[in-house]
């Protein structure tokens, strides 16, 4: 049997996607991509809701396939795999563009490929500011991307004008209130030009009540838009400075004696008392009922309960000192370290983690409340709404979070951030080694690791330090993840997953790996996150759920023997 290479890899995995993935179910062979498939039988993922079934095409949702089809024709010289991504970027333009310049996708929107119909499974409302009345935003919801990190470089080629009015329209719908970055994350199809740019700003000092969901989540979308839009037209929209804002405002929100946090600027007003019926259930963290964790912890730990400063729960965690800081330091990238304060104010963020989180011994960073408390081993027996009640575990420094440590010392040079990236990979058994940077550290004879977040981190640190070692690791890394995960020429999380996605990281990951080895024509697509984006609302026997839980995430809910 002939092994694989990274290179033939992915190029096999790009032929299946454009044979299996891309439209043969509406009739119309649109150049639009099914986001994933049965990894046997190649059947398209599908929604059902409401007794329908719909073959799901989330353009939103494919930005890293998107990202590996321009890498690999970059790579070999073969136009046809950039070609097929700007055409499904300019059908989308031309046939699934709101009037207003926003597109149908998203968090809660797909295009059906059996009738290329939109499809809203989730109605969307906003709060009016005026009247704090709840409105129905338009007939297909509301479009909300958060943490999607769309491919604007290749939107720009594709269409520069519609690309412009798309972030224009993005920032006006998602902005309630421009002085103080009051989001509705919903942003309405049908709401008229704003103000924009020129908006007032009055630099707010951070936590004051409002109805959005000024959140990193949407936050770190709204600020790679606006650097993009910025870096596109040469500073003629005057975007860059509420890029700059964002980050402003979430590092004011830090813990003002450690510098924890800040997952969000803001409190979610009250609008009503928590029923006693719904006390304890997930019902009771609706938005409506105002802060979640002031609800649940402010009796017992005071002022710190904020859902801002809850240090103690993965997927906030992860959103903030993984997605947000890769964001940051994206923005950074873009602008050529032009506006030094994204980078900056990442490494503070990252650098004050790992002084009050870390765990080198163990390898994990503890959970934690943003004042320093200790949230580890604390059993919650009621219910937080970011998981089920128990015990709360402290957070495995792996891969997840080893790329933003090593990105952020490569871009910075900073020695504390440093000592945390060597700390880390002996804790996660990468390399043989302990003491200083200064000494001598070998790869293990064997590693099973086939993380593609710890490929790219390795990859940063052979940028960094052009230490082979490095690059020797990534290599076996690489290996590993074609030996283990690569399977019909697809990418399935695990060996039980029967669907796969085609937005999976392996393929950019090892386009990356044959980039650093010196097969290049031109410059891969950088990974800048995006990769915990999802698509959410109810699906018929599982109530209200996300594509990642029932088909793609570790432990998703179809697997190997399940059929949906």
């Amino acid at each position: 049997m002939t092994r694989n290479t990274p290179f033939d890899a992915v190029r096999a995995f790009a032929d299946n996607a454009l044979e299996k993935g891309r439209d043969r179910w509406s009739g119309e062979h649109t150049p639009l991509f099914a986001d994933g498939v049965h990894v046997d039988s190649g059947k398209p993922v599908e929604w059902l809701h409401q007794g329908s079934k719909y073959v799901v095409s989330n353009t939103a949702s494919q930005q890293n396939f998107l990202r590996t089809l321009t890498g690999l024709s970059r790579l070999t010289g073969d136009e046809s795999y950039e070609q097929a991504a700007k055409e499904t970027v300019a059908y989308m333009f031309e046939h699934y563009r709101a009037p207003c310049g926003l597109l149908y996708w998203g968090g809660h929107t797909f295009i059906d490929l059996h009738t290329l119909d939109v499809v809203p499974i989730e109605e969307q409302s906003m709060i009016e500011p005026e009247s704090g009345k709840h409105m129905r935003t338009h007939p297909y919801g509301g479009m909300e991307i958060k943490m999607h990190l769309p491919f604007y470089e290749l939107m720009f080629e594709v269409d520069f004008e519609a690309t412009r009015r798309f972030i224009r329209a993005y920032w006006n719908a998602d902005l309630m209130d421009w002085r103080r970055l009051e989001l509705n994350r919903h942003a309405p199809y049908n709401k008229k030009m704003g103000d924009l740019w020129d908006s007032p700003w009055d630099d707010p000092e951070p936590f004051f009540e409002t109805t959005g969901h000024a959140s990193t989540m949407p936050l770190t979308d709204l600020s790679w838009a606006a650097v993009m839009l910025h870096k596109a037209t040469g500073g003629k929209e005057r975007s860059l400075p509420w890029a700059r804002r964002i980050a402003s405002m979430l590092r004011k929100a830090r813990h003002p004696q450690t510098g924890l946090g800040a997952a969000k600027f803001t409190f979610l007003k009250k609008q009503k008392e928590i029923p006693e019926e719904l006390k304890g259930t997930r019902q009771s963290t609706f938005s409506q009922y105002g802060d979640r964790m002031r609800n649940r912890f402010g009796a017992e730990f005071g002022d710190t309960a904020r859902e801002a400063w809850a240090l103690w729960t993965e997927v906030k965690v992860r959103r903030l000192y993984c997605e947000y800081a890769l964001g940051q330091m994206a923005n950074f990238k873009q602008l050529d370290g032009a506006v030094s304060e994204f980078l900056e104010w990442a490494v503070e963020g990252l650098r004050a983690w790992a002084r009050h989180a870390y765990v080198p011994e163990h390898n994990h960073f503890r959970a934690l409340w943003a004042d320093g408390t200790d949230m580890t081993g604390y059993v919650d027996r009621g219910f937080h709404g970011y998981g089920a009640r128990g015990e709360i575990k402290p957070i495995p420094a792996d891969g997840t979070y080893l790329l933003p440590f090593a990105r952020a010392w490569r871009l910075s040079g900073d020695e504390e951030l440093w000592k945390t990236v060597i700390s880390m990979l002996g804790g996660n058994n990468l390399v043989d080694f302990s003491g200083t940077r200064d000494k001598t550290f070998a790869v293990p004879a064997q590693t099973a690791c086939d993380d593609p977040f710890v490929l790219f981190a390795l990859l940063e640190l052979y940028q960094g330090s052009g230490e082979g070692i490095f690059l020797e690791l990534a290599g076996r890394i690489g290996d590993n993840m074609i030996e283990k995960r690569f399977i019909n020429n697809l990418f399935p999380t695990g060996p039980d997953h029967c669907f796969a996605r085609f937005d999976a990281l392996e393929p950019l990951a090892l386009l990356h790996l044959e980039e650093a080895r010196g097969r290049q024509l031109a410059s891969v697509p950088d990974f800048v996150g995006g990769c915990w984006r999802y698509l959410q609302g109810p699906y018929d026997g599982q109530g209200r759920s996300t594509d990642q839980k029932l088909f793609y995430a570790p432990g998703a809910f179809f697997r190997c023997n399940s059929k949906p």
